[in-house]
């Protein structure tokens, strides 16, 4: 009879961008890896960051105060909030 194996646990959130966080950087970091590969890597690292790409306005606009946003940025923050991913 086989024996009964408790289920491993399945990783929070914050846990998933930790690990995720870490594989980027040892990918962006490792001198041997494939130089698309690093590039990839920092360039994922970058916009997550918010620093270049999509997120790039979103994080300018949560600087701000929203007392401080026009109605389109505050229209564009929910319509972001409510998609997934």
């Amino acid at each position: 009879m086989p024996s009964k194996q408790t289920p491993k646990s399945i990783p929070v959130k914050d846990e998933i961008r930790r690990v995720a966080t870490l594989a980027l950087l040892a990918v962006a970091d490792d001198q041997k890896a494939p130089s698309a590969a690093r590039a990839a890597a920092a360039r994922t690292l970058l916009e997550s960051l918010g620093d270049i790409g999509r997120l790039q306005e979103i994080a300018r606009a949560n600087e701000r105060p929203l007392t401080e946003l026009s109605l389109a940025e505050l229209d564009q923050m929910i319509d972001t909030a409510g998609k997934p991913g």
